[in-house]
């Protein structure tokens, strides 16, 4: 972990936060350990994140593999400050993800799903949605679709105000 106080830190600004820097893995079934470098070479060609699942954690956070990653041999995962993101990735998990436009369609629709049974027999006054622009809100670039989040809503909860707006990927 480096923090925005390090010398070696490397951003330089306001209001940054510490950032954990991967140089190597170890794949805790064989033993081997490989180097970020290596890694990004051989396994995460086609990869646009690397995924990483805390031991605590049900699912993949992603994380954008920049340029700086390899500047500087190493996997960057962002932190959002707090004491929890800021623990150790020792024991961590990670995958490498590339996105469909299909898969996020498909995993908006389990979502929406899973929210309607969670929410059965309960009174929804309206919703709040931020969707990433490359979900819509024109069709194009990642998903095909018109106001793809959206319409996944309305066709689940049909009569439940929603309103929201696209971000770049927040």
């Amino acid at each position: 972990l480096t923090r925005p106080e390090d010398p070696d830190f490397l951003f330089r600004g306001n209001d940054l936060q510490p950032i954990h820097m991967i140089q190597e893995i170890t794949n805790t079934d064989t033993g081997t350990t490989i180097t970020a470098m290596d890694l990004m070479t051989q396994a995460a060609d086609d990869a646009e994140f690397i995924g990483i699942k805390r031991p605590q954690d049900d699912g993949f956070e992603l994380h954008m593999i920049s340029p700086y990653c390899q500047a500087t041999n190493s996997f960057l995962i962002m932190t959002d400050g707090s004491e929890a993101q800021q623990q150790s990735l020792d024991g961590a998990e990670i995958d490498f993800f590339s996105l469909s436009g299909e898969a996020c369609c498909q995993d908006m629709d389990h979502t929406m799903n899973m929210l309607r049974e969670q929410t059965r027999g309960e009174e929804i006054l309206g919703a709040v949605m931020y969707s990433c622009s490359g979900r819509g809100p024109r069709p194009g670039g990642l998903i095909p679709e018109h106001m793809a989040d959206a319409n996944r809503f309305a066709k689940v909860f049909p009569d439940v105000p929603c309103l929201g707006y696209y971000a770049g990927g927040e």
